[in-house]
């Protein structure tokens, strides 16, 4: 497999969201929150806020739900394209918050992380569930993981680093979802 421009550009992007939000890895961006990465402008709304999890989920009882869950995530718009990137994993490996979210690698799906990452997508996707061909994901390790597990149950571009195993989540995700959509078998006599 070769690595585009792309994929490069993916990654860098991947990493620039340990960078933003709450608990920054680097303190760069403190005074300058819409700082660009190369080309990649960083998406905001109407009111000129930055989208990221922090702005979309808000807060609960006084304290920001996505930081609450160990999650964030933001959006970056470039060359009319919109990238989603997914931060890993950041809050003490193995114990800390992150810790309900590598279940998702032995296929469990409905962790705090895995619901904030799906409901980050649709809300930058317009509360769509729909397929986008304009959004592509993102994400390192855990991201990366919450990056592919997205992207397989709503068809979307994914180009992650090192990301963490999520296809038996995602599998585990559609064949339950296909039960519930079966039509039902007939019963004896009824036919």
């Amino acid at each position: 497999m070769s690595t585009t421009y792309d994929d490069l550009f993916n990654a860098i992007l991947a990493m620039d969201a340990y960078n933003r939000g709450y608990g920054p890895g680097l303190d760069a961006y403190q005074n300058n929150p819409t700082a660009q990465i190369g080309d990649a402008a960083i998406a905001v709304n109407a009111n000129g806020e930055v989208l990221d999890s922090t702005r979309v989920f808000g807060e609960s009882n006084g304290e920001n739900v996505d930081e609450a869950a160990s999650f964030y995530a933001i959006a970056y718009q470039l060359n009319g394209e919109t990238i989603i990137s997914y931060r890993g994993t950041d809050d003490g490996f193995p114990f800390g918050a992150d810790l309900p979210a590598w279940a998702t690698g032995a296929g469990v799906y409905s962790t705090p992380q895995t619901l904030l990452a799906a409901e980050f997508y649709q809300g930058i996707n317009g509360g769509s569930i729909a397929s986008n061909d304009s959004i592509t994901l993102t994400g390192h390790s855990l991201g990366g993981g919450l990056a592919g597990f997205v992207g397989s149950i709503y068809g979307v571009a994914q180009s992650s680093v090192a990301r963490l195993a999520q296809r038996i989540a995602s599998i585990r995700l559609q064949v339950e979802a296909l039960q519930l959509v079966r039509p039902a078998e007939p019963q004896r006599g009824m036919v």
